[in-house]
Protein backbone atom coordinates (compact mmCIF):
# COMPACT_ATOMS: atom_id res chain seq x y z
CA UNK A 1 0.00 0.00 0.00
CA UNK A 2 3.00 2.19 -0.36
CA UNK A 3 0.63 2.41 -2.94
CA UNK A 4 -1.21 4.50 -0.58
CA UNK A 5 1.25 7.27 -0.22
CA UNK A 6 3.82 7.03 -2.91
CA UNK A 7 1.39 6.57 -5.64
CA UNK A 8 -1.06 9.01 -4.15
CA UNK A 9 1.64 11.63 -4.15
CA UNK A 10 2.19 11.10 -7.81
CA UNK A 11 -1.50 11.57 -8.34
CA UNK A 12 -1.27 14.95 -6.68
CA UNK A 13 2.02 16.08 -8.17
CA UNK A 14 2.46 14.58 -11.60
CA UNK A 15 -0.10 11.93 -12.31
CA UNK A 16 0.11 8.29 -11.45
CA UNK A 17 0.07 4.83 -12.98
CA UNK A 18 -0.32 1.26 -11.74
CA UNK A 19 -1.90 2.18 -8.40
CA UNK A 20 -2.45 -0.74 -6.08
CA UNK A 21 -4.88 1.03 -3.79
CA UNK A 22 -6.26 4.41 -2.91
CA UNK A 23 -5.47 6.54 0.15
CA UNK A 24 -8.12 7.88 2.47
CA UNK A 25 -9.53 11.16 1.14
CA UNK A 26 -7.72 13.28 3.74
CA UNK A 27 -4.41 11.69 2.77
CA UNK A 28 -4.36 12.63 -0.90
CA UNK A 29 -0.92 14.19 -0.77
CA UNK A 30 0.75 11.53 1.34
CA UNK A 31 3.27 8.92 0.40
CA UNK A 32 5.54 6.70 2.22
CA UNK A 33 8.96 4.72 2.32
CA UNK A 34 12.67 4.26 4.41
CA UNK A 35 16.13 2.96 5.09
CA UNK A 36 17.64 1.69 8.28
CA UNK A 37 20.56 -0.25 9.58
CA UNK A 38 21.47 -1.86 12.87
CA UNK A 39 21.23 0.58 15.74
CA UNK A 40 22.18 0.34 19.39
CA UNK A 41 19.80 -1.07 21.97
CA UNK A 42 16.54 0.79 22.02
CA UNK A 43 16.60 1.50 25.77
CA UNK A 44 19.17 4.29 25.38
CA UNK A 45 17.94 5.84 22.11
CA UNK A 46 15.26 8.02 20.60
CA UNK A 47 12.96 6.72 17.89
CA UNK A 48 12.31 9.34 15.19
CA UNK A 49 9.25 9.20 12.92
CA UNK A 50 8.50 11.39 9.92
CA UNK A 51 4.79 12.17 9.67
CA UNK A 52 3.69 12.50 6.07
CA UNK A 53 0.20 13.67 6.99
CA UNK A 54 1.30 16.14 9.67
CA UNK A 55 4.34 17.71 7.99
CA UNK A 56 6.28 16.91 11.13
CA UNK A 57 9.03 14.86 12.72
CA UNK A 58 8.37 13.39 16.17
CA UNK A 59 10.71 11.53 18.51
CA UNK A 60 10.06 9.15 21.40
CA UNK A 61 12.00 7.13 23.89
CA UNK A 62 12.74 4.04 21.83
CA UNK A 63 11.22 1.94 24.62
CA UNK A 64 8.02 4.02 24.60
CA UNK A 65 4.68 2.29 24.43
CA UNK A 66 1.01 3.20 24.41
CA UNK A 67 -0.30 6.73 24.05
CA UNK A 68 3.15 8.28 24.60
CA UNK A 69 3.72 11.99 23.97
CA UNK A 70 6.78 12.76 21.83
CA UNK A 71 9.91 14.09 23.54
CA UNK A 72 10.35 16.51 20.64
CA UNK A 73 8.36 17.65 17.63
CA UNK A 74 9.67 19.49 14.56
CA UNK A 75 6.68 21.17 12.90
CA UNK A 76 5.53 24.53 11.57
CA UNK A 77 5.94 26.78 8.56
CA UNK A 78 9.61 27.56 9.27
CA UNK A 79 10.58 23.89 8.98
CA UNK A 80 9.76 23.70 5.26
CA UNK A 81 8.54 20.14 5.79
CA UNK A 82 6.23 19.35 2.87
CA UNK A 83 4.76 15.86 2.60
CA UNK A 84 7.89 14.41 4.24
CA UNK A 85 8.37 10.72 3.59
CA UNK A 86 11.73 9.52 4.83
CA UNK A 87 14.29 10.29 7.47
CA UNK A 88 17.91 9.71 8.42
CA UNK A 89 19.91 10.82 11.46
CA UNK A 90 23.64 11.50 11.22
CA UNK A 91 26.30 10.29 13.64
CA UNK A 92 26.17 13.71 15.32
CA UNK A 93 22.38 13.73 15.63
CA UNK A 94 21.46 16.01 12.73
CA UNK A 95 18.09 15.06 11.23
CA UNK A 96 17.52 14.83 7.46
CA UNK A 97 14.16 14.38 5.72
CA UNK A 98 13.02 13.92 2.14
CA UNK A 99 9.99 15.96 1.11
CA UNK A 100 7.78 14.73 -1.71
CA UNK A 101 5.79 17.94 -1.81
CA UNK A 102 8.75 20.24 -2.44
CA UNK A 103 11.20 17.79 -4.01
CA UNK A 104 13.82 18.78 -1.44
CA UNK A 105 15.93 17.31 1.34
CA UNK A 106 15.83 19.36 4.55
CA UNK A 107 18.25 19.07 7.47
CA UNK A 108 17.82 20.13 11.10
CA UNK A 109 20.38 20.56 13.85
CA UNK A 110 20.67 17.86 16.49
CA UNK A 111 18.11 18.32 19.25
CA UNK A 112 15.87 20.59 17.15
CA UNK A 113 12.40 21.08 18.57
CA UNK A 114 9.47 23.23 17.51
CA UNK A 115 9.04 25.49 14.50
CA UNK A 116 12.72 25.55 13.55
CA UNK A 117 14.24 26.42 10.18
CA UNK A 118 16.45 23.83 8.47
CA UNK A 119 20.20 24.33 8.65
CA UNK A 120 20.43 23.10 5.06
CA UNK A 121 18.01 22.52 2.18
CA UNK A 122 19.09 20.50 -0.86
CA UNK A 123 17.31 21.04 -4.16
CA UNK A 124 18.20 20.21 -7.80
CA UNK A 125 20.84 17.51 -8.27
CA UNK A 126 18.41 15.22 -10.05
CA UNK A 127 15.91 15.09 -7.18
CA UNK A 128 12.61 13.87 -8.59
CA UNK A 129 10.03 12.79 -6.00
CA UNK A 130 12.76 12.04 -3.44
CA UNK A 131 11.86 9.18 -1.12
CA UNK A 132 14.40 6.81 0.45
CA UNK A 133 17.29 8.45 2.33
CA UNK A 134 20.57 7.12 3.72
CA UNK A 135 24.01 8.31 4.82
CA UNK A 136 27.11 6.36 3.84
CA UNK A 137 30.70 6.36 2.57
CA UNK A 138 32.39 5.11 -0.60
CA UNK A 139 35.18 3.67 1.56
CA UNK A 140 35.26 2.90 5.30
CA UNK A 141 37.36 5.98 6.12
CA UNK A 142 36.20 8.16 3.24
CA UNK A 143 33.97 11.19 3.35
CA UNK A 144 30.27 10.83 3.97
CA UNK A 145 27.59 11.18 1.29
CA UNK A 146 23.81 11.53 1.25
CA UNK A 147 22.00 8.93 -0.89
CA UNK A 148 18.45 9.72 -2.07
CA UNK A 149 16.10 7.45 -4.04
CA UNK A 150 14.08 9.26 -6.71
CA UNK A 151 10.69 7.66 -7.28
CA UNK A 152 10.06 9.51 -10.50
CA UNK A 153 13.58 9.45 -11.89
CA UNK A 154 14.58 5.78 -11.52
CA UNK A 155 17.79 7.04 -9.99
CA UNK A 156 19.77 7.51 -6.82
CA UNK A 157 21.12 11.04 -6.27
CA UNK A 158 24.33 11.21 -4.24
CA UNK A 159 25.32 14.47 -2.51
CA UNK A 160 28.31 15.54 -0.47
CA UNK A 161 27.42 15.55 3.22
CA UNK A 162 27.72 19.36 3.39
CA UNK A 163 25.49 20.00 0.35
CA UNK A 164 23.12 22.97 0.58
CA UNK A 165 21.00 24.86 -1.93
CA UNK A 166 20.52 24.08 -5.61
CA UNK A 167 23.29 21.54 -6.13
CA UNK A 168 24.17 21.32 -9.80
CA UNK A 169 27.20 19.06 -9.49
CA UNK A 170 26.37 15.73 -7.97
CA UNK A 171 26.69 12.01 -8.58
CA UNK A 172 23.91 9.66 -9.64
CA UNK A 173 23.26 5.99 -10.08
CA UNK A 174 21.01 5.82 -13.14
CA UNK A 175 20.63 4.10 -16.48
CA UNK A 176 19.31 0.87 -17.95
CA UNK A 177 22.01 -1.32 -16.39
CA UNK A 178 21.06 -0.29 -12.86
CA UNK A 179 17.64 -2.00 -13.05
CA UNK A 180 16.24 0.72 -10.80
CA UNK A 181 12.46 0.75 -11.16
CA UNK A 182 10.65 3.37 -9.11
CA UNK A 183 13.13 3.07 -6.23
CA UNK A 184 11.50 3.82 -2.89
CA UNK A 185 13.84 2.59 -0.15
CA UNK A 186 17.58 2.91 0.31
CA UNK A 187 19.64 1.41 3.10
CA UNK A 188 23.39 1.20 3.62
CA UNK A 189 25.12 -1.56 5.53
CA UNK A 190 28.89 -1.32 5.56
CA UNK A 191 30.00 -0.74 1.97
CA UNK A 192 26.78 -2.05 0.41
CA UNK A 193 23.80 -0.02 -0.82
CA UNK A 194 20.41 -1.78 -0.90
CA UNK A 195 17.48 -0.36 -2.88
CA UNK A 196 13.81 -1.38 -2.81
CA UNK A 197 12.14 -1.06 -6.24
CA UNK A 198 8.34 -0.81 -6.41
CA UNK A 199 7.69 -1.41 -10.10
CA UNK A 200 9.96 -4.45 -10.42
CA UNK A 201 9.07 -5.83 -6.96
CA UNK A 202 12.77 -6.26 -6.30
CA UNK A 203 15.73 -5.34 -4.13
CA UNK A 204 18.92 -4.39 -5.93
CA UNK A 205 22.35 -4.13 -4.33
CA UNK A 206 25.38 -2.00 -5.26
CA UNK A 207 28.69 -1.03 -3.68
CA UNK A 208 28.43 2.39 -2.03
CA UNK A 209 31.13 3.50 -4.49
CA UNK A 210 28.81 2.83 -7.47
CA UNK A 211 28.22 5.77 -9.79
CA UNK A 212 26.60 6.19 -13.19
CA UNK A 213 25.04 3.32 -15.14
CA UNK A 214 26.23 0.64 -12.69
CA UNK A 215 24.77 -2.86 -12.76
CA UNK A 216 23.67 -4.31 -9.41
CA UNK A 217 25.94 -6.86 -7.76
CA UNK A 218 22.90 -8.81 -6.53
CA UNK A 219 19.12 -8.80 -7.10
CA UNK A 220 16.38 -10.33 -4.96
CA UNK A 221 13.40 -10.86 -7.24
CA UNK A 222 10.89 -13.51 -8.22
CA UNK A 223 7.71 -15.22 -7.08
CA UNK A 224 9.36 -16.97 -4.13
CA UNK A 225 10.37 -13.65 -2.59
CA UNK A 226 6.71 -12.54 -2.22
CA UNK A 227 7.86 -8.96 -2.69
CA UNK A 228 5.29 -6.47 -3.96
CA UNK A 229 6.20 -2.99 -2.70
CA UNK A 230 9.50 -3.19 -0.79
CA UNK A 231 9.45 0.27 0.80
CA UNK A 232 11.45 -0.19 3.99
CA UNK A 233 14.81 -1.91 4.51
CA UNK A 234 16.93 -2.82 7.53
CA UNK A 235 19.59 -5.33 8.55
CA UNK A 236 20.34 -6.99 11.86
CA UNK A 237 23.70 -7.74 13.49
CA UNK A 238 23.97 -10.96 11.44
CA UNK A 239 23.30 -9.10 8.16
CA UNK A 240 19.87 -10.66 7.69
CA UNK A 241 17.81 -8.33 5.50
CA UNK A 242 14.43 -7.07 6.75
CA UNK A 243 11.90 -5.73 4.25
CA UNK A 244 8.73 -3.78 5.04
CA UNK A 245 6.28 -4.36 2.20
CA UNK A 246 3.26 -2.07 2.37
CA UNK A 247 1.24 -3.91 -0.27
CA UNK A 248 1.96 -7.41 0.99
CA UNK A 249 1.12 -6.18 4.51
CA UNK A 250 4.14 -8.06 5.76
CA UNK A 251 7.70 -7.98 7.01
CA UNK A 252 9.98 -10.37 5.10
CA UNK A 253 13.32 -11.53 6.49
CA UNK A 254 15.95 -12.78 4.03
CA UNK A 255 19.14 -14.57 4.97
CA UNK A 256 22.38 -12.65 4.74
CA UNK A 257 23.66 -12.76 1.17
CA UNK A 258 20.29 -13.72 -0.30
CA UNK A 259 20.04 -13.26 -4.07
CA UNK A 260 17.81 -14.30 -6.94
CA UNK A 261 14.39 -15.86 -6.38
CA UNK A 262 15.04 -16.34 -2.67
CA UNK A 263 12.40 -17.46 -0.19
CA UNK A 264 12.19 -15.42 3.04
CA UNK A 265 13.49 -17.27 6.08
CA UNK A 266 10.77 -15.61 8.17
CA UNK A 267 7.58 -13.68 7.44
CA UNK A 268 5.67 -11.51 9.91
CA UNK A 269 2.09 -11.17 8.65
CA UNK A 270 -1.49 -11.68 9.73
CA UNK A 271 -4.29 -10.03 11.66
CA UNK A 272 -2.58 -10.31 15.06
CA UNK A 273 0.47 -8.34 13.89
CA UNK A 274 -1.47 -5.06 13.57
CA UNK A 275 0.63 -4.30 10.50
CA UNK A 276 -1.06 -1.72 8.26
CA UNK A 277 0.83 -0.83 5.10
CA UNK A 278 4.14 -1.24 6.99
CA UNK A 279 6.66 1.29 5.72
CA UNK A 280 9.53 2.42 7.92
CA UNK A 281 11.57 -0.25 9.69
CA UNK A 282 14.55 -0.32 12.04
CA UNK A 283 16.22 -3.19 13.88
CA UNK A 284 18.02 -2.59 17.16
CA UNK A 285 21.33 -4.18 18.10
CA UNK A 286 19.47 -6.61 20.34
CA UNK A 287 17.21 -7.59 17.44
CA UNK A 288 13.93 -5.83 18.20
CA UNK A 289 12.03 -5.02 14.99
CA UNK A 290 10.27 -1.63 14.95
CA UNK A 291 7.83 -0.75 12.16
CA UNK A 292 5.66 2.26 11.21
CA UNK A 293 2.06 1.75 10.10
CA UNK A 294 0.79 4.89 8.30
CA UNK A 295 -2.97 4.27 8.02
CA UNK A 296 -3.30 3.27 11.69
CA UNK A 297 -1.02 6.07 12.94
CA UNK A 298 1.00 3.56 14.93
CA UNK A 299 4.47 2.15 15.48
CA UNK A 300 4.67 -1.54 16.39
CA UNK A 301 7.60 -3.52 17.80
CA UNK A 302 8.30 -7.27 17.58
CA UNK A 303 10.85 -9.56 19.24
CA UNK A 304 13.89 -10.66 17.24
CA UNK A 305 12.53 -14.17 16.68
CA UNK A 306 9.08 -13.03 15.50
CA UNK A 307 7.67 -15.21 12.73
CA UNK A 308 4.16 -15.66 11.41
CA UNK A 309 0.97 -14.11 12.79
CA UNK A 310 2.42 -12.68 16.02
CA UNK A 311 1.10 -9.79 18.09
CA UNK A 312 3.40 -6.82 18.66
CA UNK A 313 5.32 -6.67 21.92
CA UNK A 314 4.73 -2.90 22.07
CA UNK A 315 2.59 -0.39 20.21
CA UNK A 316 2.88 3.41 20.16
CA UNK A 317 -0.54 4.79 19.24
CA UNK A 318 -2.99 7.41 20.42
CA UNK A 319 -3.92 11.07 20.30
CA UNK A 320 -0.97 12.21 22.42
CA UNK A 321 1.65 10.61 20.15
CA UNK A 322 1.34 13.19 17.37
CA UNK A 323 1.66 10.38 14.81
CA UNK A 324 0.02 11.39 11.54
CA UNK A 325 0.64 8.95 8.75
CA UNK A 326 4.14 8.00 9.99
CA UNK A 327 6.38 6.61 7.27
CA UNK A 328 10.16 6.79 7.71
CA UNK A 329 11.78 5.73 10.98
CA UNK A 330 15.24 6.22 12.47
CA UNK A 331 16.95 5.41 15.77
CA UNK A 332 19.60 7.62 17.33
Amino acid sequence: MRIIMRVACILTLVGCASDLSSPPPQLDTQFDRHRSDVRADASSLKLYAVNNGGNSVTAYRASATGNAAPSLTIAGSNTLLNAPINIAVSSTGDILATNLGSGAVTEYAAGSNGNVAPIATITCGGLDLPDGLALGRKTPLGKEYIYVANLQGNSISIFNRDANGCVTKTHQISGSKTQLSRPAAVMISGSQLFVGNIDSHSITEYPTSARGNAAPTAIISGSNTMLVNPVGLAVDASENLYVADDSAQAIFVFAAGASGNATPKRTIAGSLTQLASPSGIVVTKSGSIIVSNPPSNSITSYPKTADGNVAPARTIQGAQTGLNFPIGLALY
